[in-house]
């Protein structure tokens, strides 16, 4: 158990600095953004445009699950019978997207 424990450290290490340059770019510009401002009502007013952009789709993503848990519950149900089905689906509608950008 004691090498699961720095096994898992490691592949969260791994897993931080690989996805951080990705997750992080709009925080990173955002904090550029605020730090240049002199004004506190502009800080303020930007500081809410990122909570409407980013914070409330995640809160009314959570109340939706909560209040469909029920309808949330069968969703997975039927997904985990057609697995395979959706998987290959998604992977042409995937590559009909591709296909469709390297044509235009």
């Amino acid at each position: 158990s004691y090498a699961s424990i720095i096994a898992s450290f490691l592949l969260g290490l791994i897993a931080t600095f690989t996805l951080l340059p990705c997750t992080g770019g709009p925080y990173i510009v955002g904090l550029g953004l605020l730090s240049a401002l002199k004004d506190a009502v502009q800080v303020y007013l930007l500081l809410a445009l990122y909570n409407l952009i980013f914070v409330t789709p995640l809160i009314l993503i959570m109340a939706a699950l909560a209040a469909f848990s029920s309808t949330v519950r069968k969703i997975k149900a039927l997904r985990s019978r057609n697995l395979r089905a959706m998987g290959l689906i998604s992977g042409l509608l995937l590559a009909m997207v591709c296909i469709y950008l390297l044509v235009l």
